[in-house]
């Protein structure tokens, strides 16, 4: 059995994809601590609910967050902002069914074509001030912003339940309103390369491997050099047998220190299907105990003679990959 590169589980190698999404995981148990220290400054009737609940999310108390964020969009059902927050605090806890339960009703066209304004243009108006035309085309831009959000996310929930027809589709819908803006802020170019990123995995679990490269390049393009991005599109290579390109864009990433565990049990597997055993022990070393090393190799050699009885140990597996980012 392979040992994963943190000791104190074992399990075999299975190809990971990183979905980057802006925000770090946090446990699903409650940290009192830190949401402790964070409210204390502050008194508790000076705090409203959304604030509480953002302290909450950030400090790892997921359902206290979830449980306020609720309570907001109950009492605005319509609040886009609210459902947006609480679909996030959802997909943190792993509850990507329940982020899509709340996101469906406000991507749907007919139920809130506000959330669409490029759909459903403002009539133009004769007689209106600069003032109110500038603070409408801010409330525009806001709305069509949101709505990109919106899509993304949805996109992402689909992603982590593994349906991926649907994934694509909220996720080009998110790239397609990002794309109808002129001139775009570098947060906005990284939202939407995130987006890329999602249609690129969608692709590649669909074994859409060239439709896939596109995607992975054009996110590098928005967000270049960023080590998720390029450890999918190695991977990419590595599902089509193309290991030299795989090992090719997976080294560098390890010789700079920007390389996860994941993406070096990744590249070691490259290595070792390309009969340099002594490079991948070298790549293993950095989180494995020799014992460790040796018995990856011998499952990686295993998989290069085709020997494994485990099918599924190089499919690709759908993460919330941030923390892979900050081992």
């Amino acid at each position: 059995m392979l040992l994963s590169a943190k000791r104190a589980k074992s399990g075999l190698m299975i190809t990971t994809f990183v979905l980057l999404t802006g925000c770090k995981i946090t446990p699903l148990e409650p940290s009192r601590d830190k949401h402790q220290q964070a409210t204390n400054s502050v008194p508790m009737n000076a705090l409203s609910d959304q604030r509480l609940a953002e302290i909450a999310r950030q400090s790892g108390d997921l359902k206290t967050s979830a449980r306020l964020f609720s309570k907001l969009l109950a009492s605005e059902p319509t609040n886009a902002e609210y459902a947006l927050a609480l679909a996030q605090t959802y997909r943190q806890a792993k509850q990507a069914q329940l982020a899509i339960n709340v996101l469906t009703p406000f991507v749907n066209v007919e139920l809130s074509p506000r959330l669409l304004p490029e759909l459903s243009p403002a009539p133009e108006q004769a007689d209106i001030s600069s003032d109110d035309k500038a603070q409408a085309e801010r409330k525009s831009e806001l709305s069509h912003h949101e709505s990109q959000l919106l899509w993304q996310t949805l996109g992402l929930a689909y992603l982590d339940l593994q349906a991926y027809p649907a994934a694509q589709q909220a996720l080009q819908q998110a790239v397609n309103l990002a794309e109808s803006v002129a001139t775009q802020s570098p947060a906005q170019k990284q939202q939407l390369a995130q987006s890329y990123n999602g249609l690129g995995v969608a692709a590649s679990w669909l074994q859409g491997y060239d439709v896939a490269e596109q995607q992975f390049r054009q996110a590098l393009q928005l967000t270049p050099n960023q080590p998720g991005y390029i450890s999918n599109l190695a991977l990419n290579h590595m599902l089509q047998q193309q290991y030299q390109q795989g090992a090719n864009l997976l080294y560098p990433l390890y010789r700079q220190g920007q390389s996860s565990a994941k993406m070096r049990q990744h590249l070691a597997l490259a290595l070792v299907k390309l009969d340099k055993v002594g490079q991948a022990q070298q790549v293993l070393a950095v989180d494995l105990t020799p014992d460790e090393i040796a018995q990856n190799i011998k499952y990686f050699e295993q998989v290069k003679a085709g020997a494994s009885t485990n099918t599924n140990a190089l499919v690709p597996r759908l993460v919330t990959p941030v923390e892979e980012l900050n081992e």
